[in-house]
């Protein structure tokens, strides 16, 4: 056996590049303030992992308010951790948001797409924003809130905000908004996987990842689908102080999510490893995801993909990605040598590689990996390819006849059989392990856990986002 073959694959997959811009003038900026106040509102009702009413009024905000939200919001954060912010003190009437857009380049073209912009506020808006700042904080009696009168101008909700961050921060963790806001986007973003906006609606400034979606590697759709899981991470960096135990655990169950609902996020792994770069889950996640790009699907893709000037699929071909693969997975069983998932991972890459040897040695170090069948069958079936590379018959066979003893129902492991028979001439041998398939009456009853094999490493994806999830829902206001 080579490598088995695919099942059909729903994909999405993150494209390098910008949106393409149009010209649009800014909005209402009282109305973007206002926003910033129903956020705030919204994080302090919103029940983790439910789908309230908070996740649908913030799933429903169009594209055009989204874009400015993350340009408020930025400024926002920045004006919880200091309300004195240097930045808008100026003598104008108005002040700047000096640092909020940057020029964007078409890097192959080497053309600029939009010159520098600015988004001002006035003094009315600036005041307001610190005081929703400071309730957001917790810090209501700061020389600056008091100044500026904060803790008289804000509702009872407001109040109940503020004394939730403050009791947060009395506890030594400053980050209460930010780690709940983290999770309502989470929650949006999850509910809204399978959404893409429009290419053409742009943003204002630097744009947002561009999302592909595929099925059997065929290109079904292409857009803008990322934005609340770019949310989420900016919120989360703003978390202190570093290598944050909440902040692990989020990144470990997204992309377990992502992985699971094949939902492919470079970006977000990419960032996990900048993070939390000792992580044996994310190196193993990273190198699962990399093995999947890997794959027939998704390969296929990449060289029929149709997409608008200035994208580029940012995707390696089957060797690059395997051989990151194997970089990834090895980096997870160093950093955790128990790791026996990892280690099967591992083989039926090294096997693709061209390195039986390798695998099988580390195909058997994972052992009886923790006595889950679905990681036996799978150690199984990659060691009889291995022991097969090798020349290795009989043990081939062995290994296949495991596979076959764990899903008696599964087709793979019987065409594995089969072939190997065929290969030494036996034809009878050939056709009895296929009459085996043939005799199961019903296709339904055919179980076979490779057709969960790209999504398998996600299966704990649930227990994980749970374990995240409940400390906010006991802590509920």
């Amino acid at each position: 056996m080579k490598r088995l073959a695919t099942a059909s694959l729903f994909v999405a997959i993150i494209l390098t590049g910008r949106a393409p811009l149009r010209a649009a003038a800014p909005d209402d900026p009282d109305s973007r303030v206002l926003r910033i106040e129903r956020w705030l509102k919204a994080v302090l009702h919103h029940s983790p992992g439910a789908p309230d009413a908070e996740v649908v009024e913030i799933s429903s905000w169009s594209s055009r308010e989204l874009d400015l939200f993350q340009i408020d919001q930025g400024v926002f954060v920045r004006l919880m951790r200091d309300p004195r912010l240097s930045s808008f003190q100026t003598s104008a009437k108005e002040r700047e948001c000096l640092d909020c857009f940057a020029a964007r380049r078409d890097t192959t073209q080497a053309r600029l797409l939009e010159a520098p912009q600015r988004i001002r506020y006035t003094d009315e808006q600036i005041h307001r924003l610190k005081v929703l700042a400071c309730a957001a904080a917790g810090s209501l009696t700061d020389l600056e809130c008091v100044r500026v009168k904060a803790a008289r101008e804000i509702d009872p909700e407001l109040e109940r905000l503020a004394a939730l961050a403050e009791a947060s921060k009395k506890r030594g963790d400053d980050n209460y908004l930010l780690r709940r806001a983290a999770l309502l986007h989470t929650d949006v973003a999850m509910v809204t996987a399978g959404s893409l906006r429009p290419i053409e609606s742009g943003t204002p400034g630097d744009g947002n990842p561009v999302r592909v979606q595929m099925i059997d590697g065929r290109q079904t759709d292409i857009g803008i689908g990322e934005t609340h899981w770019v949310i989420g991470r900016a919120l989360l960096d703003g978390v202190r102080p570093g290598h944050d135990p909440m902040v692990e655990l989020w990144y470990r169950a997204t992309a377990a999510w992502m992985q699971r609902e094949q939902q492919y996020n470079t970006t977000h792994l990419q960032r996990a490893r900048e993070m939390f770069p000792d992580d044996a889950d994310i190196a193993f996640l990273s190198g699962t995801q990399s093995e999947t790009y890997a794959g027939a699907a998704i390969q296929s893709f990449i060289k029929g993909a149709v997409l608008p000037t200035g994208l580029v699929i940012k995707l390696g071909a089957e060797g690059s990605e395997l051989k990151s693969a194997e970089t990834f997975l090895q980096r997870a069983v160093k950093l955790n040598p128990d790791f026996a998932e990892a280690r099967v991972r591992l083989g039926h890459v090294l096997v693709a590689r061209g390195k039986p040897e390798e695998a099988a040695a580390n195909l058997r170090a994972a052992g009886t990996t923790g006595g889950d069948p679905l990681l036996q069958y799978f150690a199984a079936m990659f060691l009889g390819a291995a022991e097969e590379a090798l020349g290795r018959r009989g043990e081939a066979r062995n290994a296949y006849e495991g596979a076959a003893a764990l899903f008696p129902t599964a087709q793979s492991p019987r065409l594995a059989l089969s072939a190997l028979a065929a290969g030494r001439g036996d034809r009878s041998g050939a056709v009895a392990a296929m009459n085996v398939v043939f005799e199961i009456p019903d296709a339904a009853d055919r179980y076979d856990p490779w057709w969960q094999y790209l999504m398998a490493q996600g299966r704990n994806a649930d227990e994980l986002l749970e374990q995240l999830r409940k400390p906010f829902r006991e802590a509920q206001p």
